[in-house]
């Protein structure tokens, strides 16, 4: 990635749609200074009112790789904010949130067919962004310019992540864009090949509404069922034409779900093309960073170590229903047969069952083998997972838990000594807390102690549902 331009007046345009690639531009490099052009100018289109508009970043890094099977060019720009802008009047948000960081993939402001229709959730990035400036390979100049620095002082600060999910109308975990039957849940999954348990016949129309499930819509790839021009992946009406000859993938409340489709008592619960379909979920997840020996957080931040979303931390409690319910822990069967340490995933189902938005808190612990006095010195050990959302009522959410460095949405499981634990199993506990409100009396190991139980109960409707144990995975020899 470049360090890239924040002049908002010093643009540079797309290529016209009508050259298939016309993105290319931006990764070229018209003047031969060893920079893209797209780096060097400010993409237009990032000054779109859907976009940014004319709001100032505060800095940008450009990046941009050619997929040669597609023949297209992929542009990703992340750009920042300084504190307390919001970068988008759809979007406010709170100050104490940080710096904003918004990815734009491509040009969101487009609607034109094209071969790359999604990118699957999960999807996971890394990025470095170096305080002091390297070489540029190219001209062996640049280095040693200081970009960033830490704070004049010591403190304790956090990196904190807000996100907010996109719908799901139907609630298979599948969001709408992707979702080739919005209103039925799917019988597959749009991530795997048909092998692993997707689309039986590769048209990427679900077998929930798949008119012929067993063979594909046309004869030949690519896939485009209703023949309006776009891609079944990328098409948000994928059995209804509505291309660029139609209303061109019109979306009027912006639900991932064409108007062509979106109508009203779709599978029971379509809401039509101006209420949009499925509810969308906050969550915040902060990671605390001491400077020098430590020390409060600055005023007007958000304290270290606290993820309550702070869109919901000044609201007012609801009257009604309070209940948050925890379903099911997933986790592997087995551990460590095949290598020491070992990688897998371990996620929590949970849901807001009370009769209005609620704000919940998910604490997920972990007992390692042999328990606490842990003899096969085991990880993970203790808490792995503690955070909150946001959800609408009757709204189920799954959660990962990341104990790496990759943001990979996975575990490592080890043992030093796993010989002293071959056998037996680890105790994944999980609780969910109405209100978030009791991490004090549900900290680290203890989940199950009666303090806990009675901290989740005394703002709940039904305490018998806060709290779910998993006995697995189990450790095997190696």
């Amino acid at each position: 990635f470049f360090n890239a331009s924040v002049d908002i007046n010093d643009t540079i345009d797309p290529l016209p749609l009508s050259l298939s690639d016309n993105l290319q531009n931006l990764a070229q490099d018209a003047n031969v200074n060893f920079i893209p052009d797209g780096a060097e100018r400010y993409p237009s289109y990032l000054k779109d009112p859907d976009v940014f508009g004319n709001t100032q970043p505060r800095a940008r890094y450009f990046g941009s790789t050619f997929i040669a099977s597609a023949s297209t060019t992929v542009i990703l720009n992340f750009v920042f904010f300084d504190v307390g802008v919001t970068p988008n009047d759809d979007l406010p948000l709170d100050a104490r949130l940080g710096y904003p960081n918004v990815t734009v993939l491509q040009d969101p402001t487009v609607v034109a067919p094209g071969l790359i229709t999604d990118f699957c959730t999960t999807f996971a990035l890394s990025t470095t962004v170096f305080g002091v400036s390297k070489d540029n390979p190219n001209t062996g100049t640049g280095a040693g310019n200081v970009v960033r620095q830490n704070p004049p002082s010591d403190g304790s600060f956090n990196f904190l992540n807000w996100a907010r999910s996109q719908r799901d109308a139907d609630g298979d975990e599948v969001e709408n864009e992707l979702d080739t039957c919005p209103f039925d849940p799917n019988v597959e999954d749009p991530r795997l090949t048909p092998g692993q348990g997707g689309d039986p016949d590769l048209d990427a129309i679900d077998s929930a509404c798949d008119p012929d499930p067993i063979n594909p819509c046309v004869a030949a790839q690519p896939f485009d069922c209703d023949g309006d021009g776009f891609l079944n992946r990328g098409d948000n009406c994928p059995l209804i034409a509505n291309g660029l000859g139609q209303d061109a993938q019109a979306d009027a409340d912006d639900d991932g779900i064409g108007d062509a489709c979106d109508i009203v008592g779709a599978g029971g619960i379509g809401q039509g093309p101006n209420v949009a379909d499925g509810a969308r979920t906050d969550i915040c997840t902060a990671i605390p960073i001491t400077i020098g020996a430590g020390g409060p957080a600055p005023s007007g931040t958000i304290p270290v170590g606290d993820t309550t979303c702070p869109p919901a931390i000044a609201a007012p409690l609801p009257s009604g229903v309070h209940d948050a319910r925890a379903r099911r822990i997933f986790s592997p069967h087995r551990v460590l047969g095949r290598g020491n340490p070992d990688l897998g995933d371990i996620r929590v189902a949970f849901r807001n069952v009370g009769d209005h938005g609620e704000t919940i808190g998910l604490y997920l612990d972990v007992i390692p083998p042999g328990g606490p006095s842990n003899p096969g010195g085991c990880i993970p050990n203790g808490r792995i997972l503690e955070t909150t959302a946001f959800l609408l009522p009757h709204r189920q959410l799954r959660l990962f838990a990341d104990t790496g460095t990759l943001g990979d949405g996975h575990v490592e499981f080890s043992c030093t000594n796993q010989a002293a634990v071959v056998g037996l199993s680890y105790t994944i506990i999980a609780a969910v807390d109405v209100h978030a409100d009791d991490l004090a009396a549900c900290g680290e190991d203890a989940l199950l102690s009666l303090a806990c139980f009675d901290a989740l109960a005394d703002d709940d409707n039904e305490s018998a549902d806060n709290r779910v144990v998993r006995s697995a995975p189990k450790v095997q020899e190696p």
